[in-house]
């Protein structure tokens, strides 16, 4: 099946209509529903990303704000290894830090094997400022969830991100800068 054999699907529900793609490409309906949950989840926290970054000075994109999240995350990292924490070819992973290093929010230091790169003190107060943004605005979501609701989400975040292999927030190594 290709992306235009789907696209008919997936623009031919009506408005009111519940007609997901994978629903209709004969999938586990339990499954079906998960997933439209977690994509319906994931719009919102993409949205919630999105905003957080206006609410600094800086012209940073969602992908510079990953890297410097992950630089913050895992601290010093070669070019290779950013781009294999991030997915990406390092080409790409090069490109995106010399705009970061133009920006002053990631710096570039001479190590065994090539390069270090590692987030500035800027690059930390914006990957803080960032954060803090976005647990504002997550903080007033939540704060409409009952108390049973808010455990259940918690438990279910927290298998999502061991599934996923993410860090929870606790295990993270903020404070890597010059």
């Amino acid at each position: 099946m290709t992306l235009e054999s789907i696209r008919p699907l997936v623009h031919s529900a009506k408005p009111g209509q519940n007609r997901t793609v994978t629903g209709r490409l004969g999938g586990d309906p339990d499954l079906d529903r998960v997933l439209d949950a977690v994509v319906a989840g994931s719009r919102v926290l993409v949205a919630i990303s999105t905003r957080s970054l206006s609410a600094t000075a800086h012209d940073v994109t969602l992908p510079q704000c990953r890297a410097l999240a992950t630089l913050g995350q895992l601290g010093p990292q070669s070019l290779v290894g950013l781009a294999g924490a991030l997915g990406v070819h390092p080409s790409t992973a090069t490109r995106m830090c010399d705009r970061l290093i133009e920006k002053g929010l990631v710096r570039r230091d001479p190590a065994d094997r090539g390069v270090s790169l590692r987030l500035t003190r800027a690059g930390v107060g914006l990957v803080r400022k960032i954060t803090d943004a976005r647990r504002k605005e997550l903080g007033a979501i939540v704060a409409q969830m009952s108390t049973s609701e808010r455990r259940e989400l918690v438990r279910c975040m927290e298998t999502f991100r061991r599934a996923a292999g993410e860090p929870g927030e606790g295990e993270w190594a903020l404070g890597w800068w010059d």
